[in-house]
């Protein structure tokens, strides 16, 4: 069973397979879940069902491989000629597996006017498309002031959150309080940092020891300095929400997860309780690439057609930001999110005496300027889970005392 909403509408699925009619396995490989791909791979089931879509995971739960050796058993599966027909890249390199010859060139036109063109061409090389993201994601912070002219650099972003620490909720969190706010930092400021980690197939040290001293520092005013386990950064809304309620949180910072952030954004800055400015970074999502070796490349073509169209792009808008122009322009615009008259599109109910947080379509003005700026990012965050992980544990080290800062860096550079 499958369960779509679109335009306010809940439609449930049930798929069954025709036994009276051989089908030819079609797999999609994942590192991870992924609830988006998932859904998109059980409508192009719908659709054809001639083919037997099988979703593989390569950390499938906590007793399956680690994260290294899932890699390296796809890698395998690859490097002899086999393995999934398509690949969800999200976590892998796909410059590595490009220049290992492991991805066939995808044949999707990328520059008529239908999709963000410079986040579809982010895995383009020598004239040639690897791999295609599907959607993505915004990077944002916000303040009492205006922060687009101090956050135009890694260094820049980690200088004004420590001049902003003490109004970032490092003491705890008071409206969402599982949530992690330094791990939250943290995070942020590896995505940020992290393009410039490895240039040339080398670490840089100096952005390393950057990164790691910002992080020393901002852990002085944590009261938890805790780092959640295999973390990323998360969405923007937590602190979204401690800005709208708490009256010692001012700043934030995190990803843009689809139009619920956005509209947040623009609703606290009408309301006068935050400025916001984009970072000018994005992180590719749901990345789609074809084994070099499928026998269903045809099939993997149609499938990445298939994600790209309207109706898989609508299934995830609150999630993520669609590629797609049309699809980004109806999101924004709050369509199928049962806007109400004054469009207001969501609310977030915090309990019995307290008051809800009512969030609004961003205008046509601002969803204006807001495409028009996305078009002119050119930095993506794509990340390498092994970098990650070897900075994070690195981190840790350093942040509980038991690594000195140049040990630290020794040690994640080797």
């Amino acid at each position: 069973y499958l369960s779509t909403l679109s335009a306010g509408e809940t439609t449930l699925w049930r798929i069954e397979p025709d036994p009276e009619k051989e089908t030819a396995a079609f797999t999609i490989y994942s590192l991870t879940k992924s609830p988006a791909i998932t859904q998109t791979a059980m409508l192009y089931q719908q659709e054809h069902p001639e083919l037997k879509v099988e979703l593989r995971v390569g950390m499938e739960d906590e007793a399956a491989l680690t994260r290294t050796d899932a890699i390296k058993q796809l890698n395998t599966e690859l490097m002899s000629g086999s393995g999934p027909d398509l690949i969800v890249m999200d976590g892998l390199s796909v410059e590595k597996y490009t220049d290992m010859g492991l991805l066939l060139p995808l044949d999707v036109n990328v520059s008529d006017d239908r999709y963000f063109e410079n986040i579809a061409e982010t895995y383009q090389k020598d004239g040639s498309l690897y791999a295609i993201p599907t959607e993505f994601l915004l990077y944002a912070v916000q303040g009492p002031t205006d922060p687009a002219s101090e956050i135009g650099s890694p260094s820049e972003v980690g200088q004004w959150i420590l001049k902003n620490a003490d109004q970032a909720g490092l003491a705890g969190y008071e409206y969402t309080g599982n949530y992690k706010a330094f791990s939250q930092y943290a995070q942020f400021l590896y995505d940020v940092y992290a393009e410039n980690m490895i240039q040339d197939h080398m670490v840089d040290k100096n952005t390393l020891t950057e990164y790691l001293g910002v992080c020393g520092t901002l852990a002085e005013s944590a009261s938890d300095k805790t780092l959640e386990e295999d973390a990323v950064t998360r969405s923007i809304q937590a602190g979204q929400v401690e800005i709208h309620y708490n009256d010692s949180v001012h700043i934030s910072a995190g990803l843009v997860a689809g139009v619920t952030d956005i509209g947040a954004l623009t609703t606290q800055k009408h309301n006068g309780e935050a400025e916001y400015a984009l970072y000018p970074m994005y992180q590719p999502c749901n990345i789609l690439a074809v084994n070099a070796n499928t026998k269903q490349a045809e099939t993997a073509q149609d499938f990445i057609t298939f994600s790209l169209g309207d109706k898989a792009q609508t299934l995830n808008m609150n999630t993520y930001e669609p590629i797609t122009l049309d699809t980004f322009r109806s999101a924004v615009r709050g369509d199928g999110m049962d806007a109400d008259e004054d469009g207001m599109i969501c609310e977030l109910y915090l309990g019995e005496n307290i008051d809800s947080f009512y969030i609004y379509a961003p205008t046509e003005e601002e969803n204006t300027s807001l495409e028009q700026q996305i078009r002119q990012i050119d930095h993506a965050f794509t990340e390498d889970v092994v970098v990650r992980d070897i900075v994070m544990e690195t981190l840790a080290s350093y942040l509980n005392g038991s690594t000195g800062l140049e040990d630290a860096v020794a040690s994640a550079t080797n």
